[in-house]
């Protein structure tokens, strides 16, 4: 009888907990070199790669020569942009995430940026190992922070 009513507890807080616990990024969508999808407190925003350059709440961010350099050598690729400003700041601060995959490569980049201090805080290479699995790579801080 004990487990019975264990069970029955667990699963009713594993249910209140779970909306909780949960996260999701918000796909944000790059249209005309502006950032469409984040809240008016971070606009205006826009990313320009062929410059490096990121801007949030009219803010700039230059990428550093390396991370640039990284950009310039990709004619095509695919960008995705996630970003999340909803959860608890001292926990984990507002962010946009770009992740560049080149066309026909193995390979990916990815950056996390601050958006309320506006800085890089990670970045990394993704290495597709086989049909599933990445191998993920920091990039040493030395190299994006100019």
């Amino acid at each position: 009888m004990h487990s019975r009513i264990f069970s029955i507890w667990s699963c009713l807080l594993l249910m209140l907990a779970s909306p909780l616990c949960a996260h999701s990024d918000t796909i944000i969508e790059l249209k005309n070199g502006r950032l469409v999808g984040l809240p008016a407190r971070f606009q205006p925003a826009a990313l320009d790669l062929g410059k490096g350059l990121l801007t949030i709440s009219g803010k700039k961010i230059e990428f550093s020569d390396y991370l640039k350099s990284r950009f310039a050598e990709l004619k095509q690729y695919d960008l995705e942009i996630v970003s999340s400003w909803y959860h608890e700041p001292k926990i984990l601060p507002p962010y946009i995430s770009l992740r560049i995959a080149p066309k026909g490569r193995d390979y990916a980049y990815k950056i996390l940026v601050d958006m309320e201090k506006l800085v890089v805080r990670e970045a990394q290479l993704e290495v597709k190992l086989d049909e599933s699995s990445w191998r993920f790579i920091p990039i040493d801080p030395a190299l994006w922070k100019d």
